[in-house]
This record gives C-alpha cells, sequence and structure tokens, in this order.
C-alpha cells in the first residue's frame, strides 16, 4: 500500500460483468476483495505505521478495527470495489474514509431517466438529505449526501457497551452507457469536520469515470503526487 500515486479501478470481476473504470487519487487504498480479514488487518497496519509514525498503538488500532468492520459491512452488501483512505489533518490526527462501488441492474437503458428515478427514490426514503442530479463527463448520474447513525459492537473495541457513531455519507448512482446496470457509489467518514476537503476528492474520482481504461498515471505525475496527502 502507498499514497503516493493515484491507480486505475475496474469494477468488472469476470467477462460478464459490467465495467467501468475511475482512478483513485492519492491517499486511496485498495481492498483487495478475497483477502481474509487477518491479511487486510495486517494491510491496513503496514499502511498507518509508515504515514503517521507518530499515531499512538491505541489510534492505530482504532483505525484497524473500524476500517475492518466497515469493510465486513460493505462485501455483507455485496460491494464489488472497496477502498479505504487516510490522511493527516493539520492538527496532525488522522482522518479516516471509505469507498464502495456496487453494481446494480434497473431494468432500464434510458440514462436520464433511471437516474432521475433514483434521485426521486433516495428523496422519498431520506426526506431530510440532500438530493439532486449532476452531468458528469461520463454522464447523468443521481447525488445523495446523508448523514447515518451506525451501531458498533463494543467487543470489537474490547469494551462492554456497544457505541452508535455517526457517519456522514455521499451516494453517487451512475447508470452506464451498456446495458441496464448502474454503478453505486458511496463514500463514507466519521471524520464530519472534513466533508468538503472529501466532497473535492470525489469530485476528482467522479470525474475520472470511463468504460475504457485509462492511461498508465505518468511517473512525473507519481512524483509529484504528495506521499502524505493532508486535509483540512
Amino acid at each position: 500500500m502507498t499514497g503516493s500515486s493515484g491507480a486505475s479501478i475496474s469494477t468488472a470481476k469476470s467477462e460478464n460483468d459490467p465495467d467501468i473504470w475511475f482512478v483513485l487519487p492519492p491517499g486511496f487504498f485498495e481492498v483487495k476483495l478475497d483477502d481474509s480479514p487477518q491479511d487486510r488487518m495486517f494491510r491496513m497496519a503496514d499502511a498507518i505505521d509508515p504515514m503517521f509514525p507518530s499515531a499512538t498503538p491505541e489510534q492505530k488500532l482504532s483505525l484497524v478495527l473500524s476500517s475492518e468492520y466497515a469493510i465486513e459491512s460493505m462485501l455483507d452488501a455485496g460491494a464489488v470495489h472497496l477502498s479505504t483512505c487516510l490522511y493527516q489533518r493539520d492538527d496532525g490526527a488522522i482522518s479516516q474514509g471509505m469507498l464502495a462501488v456496487f453494481i446494480k441492474s434497473l431494468g432500464s437503458t434510458e440514462r436520464l431517466g433511471v437516474a432521475q428515478s433514483i434521485a426521486d427514490q433516495w428523496l422519498t426514503e431520506n426526506p431530510e438529505a440532500e438530493v439532486g442530479g449532476v452531468f458528469l463527463p461520463y454522464g447523468p448520474a443521481a447525488l445523495c449526501a446523508l448523514e447515518r447513525d451506525i451501531p458498533v459492537p463494543g467487543a470489537m473495541f474490547d469494551i462492554d457497551k456497544d457505541e452508535v457513531t455517526t457517519l456522514r455519507q455521499l451516494q453517487m448512482a451512475v447508470p452506464l452507457h451498456t446495458g441496464t446496470h448502474t454503478a453505486v457509489f458511496a463514500f463514507s467518514t466519521e471524520d464530519i469536520d472534513q466533508w468538503d476537503n472529501y466532497l473535492q476528492l470525489m469530485a476528482e474520482i467522479l470525474r475520472t469515470i470511463s468504460s475504457e481504461e485509462p492511461d498508465d498515471i505518468s511517473a512525473e505525475e507519481a512524483d509529484d503526487a504528495p506521499a502524505q496527502p493532508t486535509v483540512g
């Protein structure tokens, strides 16, 4: 794992799956979906150590455990892509988020109509959410920003009492060019103070969505990218 350069990502898992590509910015690390929980936690720990050497063991353990809990939840929900991000805030604290991508079959090839229908459904289900539409370089998409209270088992952190954490989430439904499938991107973070910065990062990802594999990131771009990205 490294935060020094981006990576182009495909959602397809077999020749018959619908495919889109997008590019992860520096600081995002793709999760290998077929790894064991133990391997994922070791990978996360390996990413934290060089980026945040001043983090306490308790901070590192909390990050690893909370990340694994979120990963398992997203895998259970059918995610075809997962990536986590780690950034250092101006105050030295660690900021963490997760991006999940799901592929849904909605039975229509009328992309603008699909995006509008999804936006209407989101607003019906969550009247307090911020819902809208946007035209990306790839095409029309529906957007939804909302907050969710998520229960966290206390046993994960070796405490008796279960906790509740508040996540802010951005959902983006992008009807695909071929077939009747829609890609749903869902980015979540507990670090609500950094929300505007994360929105900028997600805008970068959305601008790279393509039905074709993008050109590899050049060595010059990789050298220019920060080894330890910051937000806020």
